[in-house]
C-alpha cells in the first residue's frame, strides 16, 4: 500500500511551492489544475519528485468533484489517497510516517483527521481508498461511500490539518451549486449550500437581484431538511442578506425561525441582538444578548460554519452598551467585565476607563438623575460610542469558506 496525495488547484502560485515541499514525503503526488493563469503550472513543472502527476481539467462546466476523482486516478484502488488542499498543512511535518505506522492501516477504508478551520474544529475524512469511496458534487464536493452501508475501519490520525485561507482569492460556486440542486433536487446538503451561496452573493457580491432567489431556496430547504442546523444556518445567512437590503423586520423574523430550530445556539442570538441594537431597541437587544450568553454556558460547541466566540463577544458587547444606554450601570459593568475577560484583556483597566464606577458611588437621588441623563444619551454620546464600535455596513461574522475544498455534512 502506498501513501499518495491528490489535490486540485487554480492560481496558487503563492502556496504551491510550500505545499509541494510539505507533501514531498508521500510515495506519489497528483495535482489537477482547473485553470490557472498565474505561475502555478511552472512551479509544479520545476518541482522534483519521482512520482509526480500533473494534469489539467478546464472544461466549460467546472466540476470539482470530478476533478478530485481525476486527481486520484493514477493510484491503485488499495492505495491510501490523502487529499490536502493547497492552503492546508498538517501540523506534523512527519505526517507520512505517522500515517504509515497507524495500527492496521493496510486494512482501513479511510482515516479521519481533525480539521482546524479558524475556531471551528471537526473531523474530516482526509484519507481514503478508491475501492471504498468516490467524490460527488460540482462544488463543496464530498466523499461518498461506494455501495450501501456505512464506512468501516475508519480510525483517527494522530495529527491535525490547519487551514490557511487566502481572503483575497475570489470564490464563486453559484453556478456549480445550482447545477447540483438540479441534479439532486431532494438533497438537503445541495440545497443548503446553494441557499447559503445565494445569500453570500447578496452579502458579499452586491447582488441584490438574487435576494428573492435566496428567500425561495431557504424556504424550500426549510421544508426539505431533516437536519435542524441546515435550517438554522440558512436562515441566519438570509437574515444578514435581508438586513443589508433594508428588510429589517424580515431579518428579525428569519432569526426567530433559526432560534425555533436551534434555541441552544449562540449564533442565533448574536445576530438578532445586533439587529435590535442597530435599530435603537436597547431593551430587546439586551434581552437577546442575555439569552445568547446563557445558552453558551450549556452548549459551548460552535457550528461548523461559524465561530461561537465571535458571537458570544457580540452578545457581551451588545449587553454592555444596551445596559449602559438604559442607565443600568451595575449590569453594564458586569457585562463589560465578562467581555473584557473573554477578550483576554485587563478587566480592572477596562472598568476604570468606562467611567461607570462614578454612578455607583453617588447617592440614590443623584443616581436616579444620572440614569435620566444616561437615557437621554441613547441617541447621543452613549449610543454614538456604541455605534462607533461597529462599522456602518453590516459585517458578516462567519468562518470564511474560500478556496476549493470539501466540507463535511
Amino acid at each position: 500500500m502506498k501513501i499518495c496525495v491528490a489535490a486540485i488547484c487554480r492560481n496558487e502560485e503563492k502556496n504551491i511551492q510550500g505545499w509541494l515541499e510539505h507533501v514531498a514525503g508521500a510515495d506519489a503526488i497528483s495535482i489537477v489544475d482547473t485553470g490557472s493563469t498565474d505561475g502555478t503550472t511552472d512551479i509544479i513543472s520545476n518541482f522534483s519528485h519521482p512520482n509526480l502527476y500533473h494534469m489539467h481539467d478546464v472544461g466549460e462546466e467546472r466540476n470539482l468533484g470530478a476533478s478530485r476523482e481525476l486527481a486520484a486516478t493514477p493510484f491503485h484502488e488499495n492505495d491510501l489517497v490523502v487529499w490536502l488542499d493547497i492552503d492546508e498543512r498538517f501540523d506534523d511535518p512527519d505526517w507520512v510516517t505517522k500515517l504509515r505506522k497507524m495500527v492496521n492501516i493496510h486494512q482501513v477504508d479511510a482515516v479521519w483527521i481533525l480539521m482546524r478551520n479558524g475556531e471551528s474544529h471537526y473531523d474530516q475524512m482526509k484519507a481514503y481508498k478508491r475501492r471504498a469511496y468516490t467524490w460527488r458534487y460540482r462544488a463543496h464536493e464530498v466523499l461518498i461511500r461506494k455501495g450501501e452501508g456505512k464506512g468501516r475501519n475508519i480510525p483517527r490520525a494522530p495529527f491535525a490539518t490547519d487551514h490557511y485561507p487566502d481572503a483575497e482569492k475570489p470564490r464563486d460556486y453559484l453556478m456549480e451549486l445550482a447545477r447540483d440542486v438540479g441534479d439532486y433536487p431532494r438533497d438537503e446538503r445541495c440545497s443548503f449550500y446553494y441557499a447559503r451561496e445565494l445569500c453570500y452573493a447578496v452579502i458579499y457580491g452586491d447582488r441584490a437581484d438574487l435576494l428573492d432567489d435566496a428567500r425561495r431556496e431557504v424556504e424550500r430547504l426549510r421544508k426539505l431538511a431533516t437536519w435542524a442546523d441546515y435550517i438554522t444556518l440558512s436562515h441566519l445567512e438570509l437574515s444578514k442578506a435581508l438586513y443589508m437590503q433594508g428588510f429589517t423586520q424580515d431579518a428579525i423574523n428569519a432569526c426567530y425561525v433559526a432560534i425555533a430550530h436551534r434555541p441552544d445556539r449562540v449564533e442565533c442570538y448574536g445576530i438578532l441582538c445586533d439587529i435590535f441594537y442597530r435599530r435603537g431597541d436597547n431593551m430587546n437587544a439586551v434581552g437577546m444578548a442575555m439569552q445568547g450568553i446563557s445558552v453558551t454556558q450549556h452548549n459551548p460547541k460552535s457550528f461548523l460554519f461559524d465561530q461561537t466566540s465571535i458571537n458570544l463577544d457580540m452578545c457581551y458587547d451588545v449587553a454592555y452598551w444596551g445596559c449602559r444606554n438604559l442607565g443600568l450601570f451595575e449590569p453594564a459593568i458586569n457585562y463589560l467585565a465578562q467581555m473584557t475577560h473573554h477578550r483576554g484583556q485587563d478587566v480592572n483597566e477596562a472598568v476604570m476607563a468606562s467611567g461607570l464606577l462614578q454612578y455607583l458611588k453617588q447617592p440614590a437621588t443623584q443616581e436616579n438623575d444620572s440614569n435620566d441623563e444616561s437615557c437621554e444619551t441613547q441617541d447621543g454620546a452613549g449610543a454614538e460610542s456604541g455605534e462607533q464600535r461597529r462599522a456602518d455596513d453590516y459585517q458578516v461574522r462567519s468562518v470564511s469558506d474560500s478556496g476549493e475544498q470539501s466540507k463535511p455534512d
